[in-house]
């Protein structure tokens, strides 16, 4: 999954070849949701598009993305994380913080 993310144009090529699939399979969720935003940092800017993108198009999916941030925003907070971590990790997950808010209606924001 982790390079079909990285080779696809745009998040609507993604979600015709995934479907729901983050919805109904665990490994996909956890590569989506996890390693390629919160344990690898080293990809292009177009994984971090194409990532929340796929999450934001789809209503079944949106939930996806509102605890994507939620698990960023964490990150991004943590000091220890701070201390302990790149600058340039610092620096893609505030990349992905910045692009999920872009995804996500005002009421969205307000509810979460």
């Amino acid at each position: 999954i982790s390079g079909l993310v990285q080779m696809v144009p745009g998040p609507e090529a993604l979600s015709q070849l995934l479907g729901n699939l983050a919805s109904k399979n665990k490994k996909a969720h956890f590569v989506l949701t996890q390693k390629l935003l919160l344990l690898q940092y080293k990809h292009k800017t177009s994984v971090l598009h194409n990532t929340l993108g796929y999450f934001a198009m789809d209503h079944s999916r949106r939930p996806l993305l509102i605890q994507v941030l939620k698990d960023l925003l964490g990150t991004w907070g943590n000091s220890s994380a701070v201390k302990h971590s790149p600058v340039e990790q610092q620096v893609y997950v505030s990349k992905a913080i910045l692009i999920s808010l872009a995804h996500l209606k005002d009421e969205e924001v307000k509810e979460h």
